[in-house]
């Protein structure tokens, strides 16, 4: 699954002639596509009915660049008016990509158009899926093993020894999908050339640690996602997987409180 963050970073006032209008570009979303739409919503602070915003797109590599011109207000006969514009874009087929708009005030060829220096920039980060699998595919507590592993293949056409090692995450997605505020880091990340996978090691310690401060009920499955990043590219590359958690010696203590047998003990875990 595609996931696409913006980021709003500035946004400016629009002068025309001697009069100040507080034109502004408010919000910025773009969607995940296909058709990939970006959504524009602005208020024009004055306006006399012809304003009539229209785009003009360009794009260079990883920039694509959407001008937006209005017709000067001769007078003001309506104040704040909200305008929205829809505009198609296509985004490079990989990694992360910039949207710059620019808000005139002026149509080329009728007028001098005026834009501050400041703009509206859109970093989009695209995160890649990859497919992740976490070993051991049950996890024991009580486990004393060195590592957690995550073998990784990532999507065809990416070079594994781009990889930046000190830029793996293992994170728990919690009940409401969100990502716990703390990670672990990779203790070791090998690349596997004859599988074309990348494996992995997290530490055994720190990943038990991480689960008995976010789950507190077991048996559990718990879900894992591992984040990267290649060198010379901001893309978030991500990936998830999902074992089972058992914990034998709370459930062992259980059953002893409650007197009940052993196999019933065994179904809980």
């Amino acid at each position: 699954m595609k996931k696409i963050y913006v980021v709003l970073i500035s946004m400016f006032l629009v002068f025309t002639g001697s009069a100040a209008w507080a034109d502004t570009i408010d919000q910025v979303v773009i969607s995940e596509g296909p058709p990939v739409i970006v959504e524009i919503t602005g208020t024009f602070a004055c306006d006399d009915g012809a304003r009539a915003p229209f785009t003009l797109q360009t794009s260079v590599e990883n920039k694509i660049m959407i001008q937006i011109f209005t017709n000067p207000a001769q007078e003001c006969t309506a104040q704040n008016v909200p305008f929205t514009i829809n505009e198609e874009i296509v985004p490079p087929e990989q990694g992360s990509y910039e949207v710059i708009v620019l808000l005139y005030s002026g149509v080329p060829g009728k007028d001098d158009p005026v834009v501050l220096e400041d703009s509206a920039k859109i970093i989009v980060k695209e995160e890649v899926t990859a497919l992740v699998d976490i070993n051991p595919n049950t996890i024991n507590l009580k486990r004393n093993g060195q590592f957690i592993s995550a073998k990784i293949r990532m999507p065809e056409g990416f070079d594994l020894e781009n990889i930046i090692p000190e830029s793996f995450k293992l994170y728990i997605v919690k009940d409401n999908d969100e990502l716990t505020e703390e990670w672990i880091p990779a203790q070791r990340v090998m690349v596997d050339m004859f599988d074309d996978a990348l494996n992995v090691k997290f530490s055994n310690q720190a990943v038990l640690s991480l689960i008995k401060a976010y789950v507190s009920e077991f048996p559990a499955s718990v879900k894992f996602l591992v984040q990267w990043q290649i060198q010379g590219d901001d893309t978030i590359y991500e990936g998830t997987d999902s074992v089972r958690v058992i914990n034998p010696g709370k459930g062992k203590d259980k059953n002893k409180d409650k007197g009940q047998g052993k196999g019933k003990g065994k179904d809980k875990n």
